[in-house]
């Protein structure tokens, strides 16, 4: 029997970047030349659905543009990755959203001056945007359609994602409606008062339905937070999509080092395992731009937990897709095709 392909739908924020690149970044009211400038497609959502584009999974988004110029390139460049776009609506009288982004290229920062559209709103959701759908993902933004959008998916039984880099309104109705979390070393500590990282990751699990929490660490790596049992590949069941996780064969190695280790929630009680992976090495010489590196990572997730790959396996192949990503400007340019991942990344489908 065939296997039916897992399709991701997406709901959040896309629009345009304009990159503009500096050597350093300027002094309040300085006037200084750009080295280069770039406008491509950007956005949480739709960088993160575009990476799986590219790694070959079947993905949809849910997002609300402009008729505008600004709106008829983002569907443009979707539509040459093959990005399904049924489900964008189209508004007159609105701008699309698009940012400004100063890349200080000594420093490898970059700086966002996001100006947005109008939020979809809790009306807008259509329930059979989830007909077909395996897994959802949530940037965070237009957090009351989100939350409608959750409740929705977790009555079907869809594994929900959720990219929580920062507080929002209404993100604490949100954060306990979905499987897995994805967030960065600030977010666990300011969202829920604890004393470190690690405690803060615990008490996100212990908030809701999440079952595993990826935290990134920038040049330090990665890190992820649940059950013992969430750690290693899975089979999915009940749906008629069965398959087996892939193992790594006899003498196979992964590329990128892992350390795995219970951990004791001071706060909760939880006993859980805590798993750190090294960065994808990337020479500072050959990073052009930060931008879009979360989404970038969060996209290798989403593929490793729709394809039930272990918590190693998955944390290095979001290092690789980030990691090539870094290396090219925008926040699009760089992602990876599936046929360029590593050998021991691969995954049979």
């Amino acid at each position: 029997m065939s296997v039916k392909p897992p399709k991701v739908l997406g709901m959040g924020i896309t629009g345009v970047d304009l990159l503009a690149y500096v050597e350093t970044y300027p002094a309040a009211d300085a006037k200084i030349r750009t080295s280069d400038f770039k406008i491509q497609g950007g956005g949480n959502a739709g960088n993160t659905l575009t990476g799986l584009c590219r790694l070959g999974v079947c993905t949809e988004i849910l997002t609300k543009i402009g008729n505008d110029a600004y709106g008829s390139m983002i569907l443009d460049e979707f539509a040459i990755d093959g990005l399904d776009t049924r489900h964008v609506i189209r508004k007159a009288g609105i701008s699309s959203p698009f940012t400004y982004v100063i890349v200080d290229m000594a420093g490898q920062t970059r700086t966002c001056l996001h100006t947005p559209s109008e939020d979809l709103t809790e009306d807008e959701i259509n329930p059979t945007v989830l007909d077909g759908v395996d897994f959802l993902h949530l940037d965070g933004r237009n957090t009351l359609a989100a939350i409608r959008l959750a409740q929705l998916a977790n009555a079907r039984g869809i594994p929900v994602m959720l990219d929580a880099e920062k507080d929002r309104p209404h993100l604490r109705e949100l954060v306990p409606l979905c499987d897995f979390l994805a967030t960065n070393a600030v977010f666990p500590k300011a969202f829920t008062g604890a004393a470190s990282t690690e405690e803060g990751m615990a008490r996100l699990l212990d908030m809701g339905r999440a079952r595993l929490v990826f935290t990134t660490l920038g040049a330090k790596g990665s890190m992820v937070m649940g059950l013992p049992s969430e750690m290693i590949g899975g089979k999915r069941g009940g749906d008629g999509n069965e398959k087996e996780s892939r193992e790594l064969r006899a003498g196979e190695a992964l590329p990128l080092a892992t350390e795995t280790r219970s951990y004791a929630c001071p706060s909760t009680g939880l006993a859980l395992t805590l798993v750190r992976c090294d960065a994808w090495p990337v020479l500072p010489e050959d990073i052009v731009d930060t931008t879009g590196a979360g989404d970038a990572f969060i996209a290798g997730l989403i593929y490793g937990l729709v394809h039930f790959l272990s918590v190693p396996h998955m944390l290095n192949l979001a290092g690789f897709v980030a990691a090539q990503k870094l290396q090219a400007p925008g926040a699009r340019q760089g992602l990876p095709r599936r046929e360029m991942l590593p050998a021991q990344l691969q995954e049979e489908v």
